[in-house]
């Protein structure tokens, strides 16, 4: 149960906290007021910056909170590093209960209470971890992200939750992709190792180790990782070869665009099945390879370390989609996410810069023409299945959407 925080609560933080702790001999609290009668204070947690702005839910052990900050801050830009540094300094300090005041207790009636951190505790074999969770915006896609750490401050490993059927399916498919690539060395990546998939209060949890804590960025300008890199990946299950017109990719964009025509049309979109029917009509002959895709290839999900390449957020891993996804969708992510481009923008990169990337690949002009345009059309079409989620909508996409759904459509991109 969440007891009455008083006011000025993030809504992400209360949704996070009902989560984690909506359950009958469970009460969370605001500061430091003592466990009812009967009861016991089982955690607590500093919240950072404040209660009204929640960013962080850090465990009130010091060496803990500062492993929960620093850990993989070389990924991190360096506003975010530098940020994160000044909290922990704070922390271990001891001033950080001056400049973060807001905590929160969690109590327990229960000998063995229906916790996250009773379940962590019996994967790592250990009865006295501690957490720190992530507070995320509103997203039908956001799940909670727990690093599990030691008094002492060692990381144990994280957790991800699936709370909702989306997100159950999105950490079950993650999960799956993980155990697959964990013993295998034919994609050239190496992945966190996943330790344990079960069920948690009706969520889907995985367990992965950490990975080194000695990983770097992976910088946009070094372009996608090899050719070599996509082909593993994109083999991992097998591929398959046939016309677009007879594929099972094709009848997969039919039917997802055929469930999302209305919030299309609510949002101003009109004509995406005649998009796919045009880019259906000019390369329904053409023959394309079928694999699989990591489905989020950026730089933020990628890191170096001593020449090896890690790769995480497998949630949006596919199979049966057109080889060479991956590398056109990184110079898309780049130009539209990272450098906060216009849609046009990150179509733009795909093509051009993309086109390099399918040509090492050893694609046919006809082929990476079809693979160009299905990119685009795939990218609309995920955007479109996010709005039908429940999704609030991207401005920056809607301002150049029905532009590119009509390039699309004419040829003329």
């Amino acid at each position: 149960m969440i007891a009455d925080l008083g006011p000025g609560v993030s809504p992400d933080l209360l949704w996070l906290l009902e989560v984690l702790f909506d359950e009958d001999g469970v009460r969370v609290t605001r500061g430091d007021e003592p466990a009812p009668s009967g009861w016991r204070t089982f955690e607590r947690y500093t919240v950072v910056p404040d209660l009204a702005r929640a960013r962080l839910l850090l465990p009130s052990v010091r060496p803990a909170a500062r492993t929960a900050l620093s850990a993989y801050n070389a990924l991190r830009p360096g506003k975010v590093r530098a940020s994160r540094a000044l909290v922990g300094a704070a922390m271990m300090s001891g001033l950080g209960r001056f400049a973060f005041r807001d905590s929160l207790s969690v109590h327990v009636e229960e000998e063995r209470p229906p916790l996250l951190s009773a379940n962590l505790s019996e994967t790592f074999g250990r009865g006295d971890v501690v957490l720190a969770v992530g507070v995320r915006p509103s997203s039908p896609y956001r799940k909670p992200v727990v690093q599990t750490l030691t008094p002492s401050g060692e990381l144990l490993g994280y957790a991800k939750l699936g709370w909702s059927d989306l997100t159950r399916g999105m950490v079950t498919n993650e999960a799956q992709v993980l155990e697959g690539l964990a013993e295998e060395t034919t994609t050239g990546l190496r992945v966190p190792r996943p330790l344990r998939r079960t069920a948690w209060r009706g969520q889907t949890l995985l367990i992965t180790e950490p990975m080194p804590r000695d990983l770097r960025r992976y910088e946009s300008s070094q372009g996608p990782p090899a050719a070599s890199i996509t082909r593993g990946i994109a083999e991992r299950l097998g591929t398959s070869s046939g016309i677009f017109s007879a594929s099972a990719y094709r009848s997969r964009l039919v039917e997802g665009f055929r469930a999302t025509r209305e919030v299309a049309e609510a949002a101003g979109l009109v004509g995406t099945d005649r998009m796919l029917a045009a880019v259906s009509s000019r390369h329904g002959g053409t023959e394309l390879e079928f694999g699989c895709w990591h489905g989020d290839w950026s730089p933020w999900n990628l890191g170096v370390r001593a020449g090896e390449l890690w790769a995480w957020d497998w949630e949006y891993a596919g199979t049966d989609v057109p080889v060479g996804f991956d590398p056109v969708h990184f110079h898309f992510q780049v130009a539209f996410i990272g450098r906060r481009g216009t849609l046009s923008d990150g179509f733009e990169a795909a093509r051009t810069v993309g086109r390099r990337e399918l040509e090492a690949l050893d694609l046919s002009p006809a082929q990476i023409e079809a693979t160009l345009d299905l990119h685009g059309v795939q990218v609309i079409l995920r955007y479109l299945e996010a709005m039908r989620e429940g999704a609030p909508e991207n401005p920056r996409f809607l301002a150049g959407a029905a532009e590119a759904i009509k390039g699309l459509t004419t040829g003329e991109r």
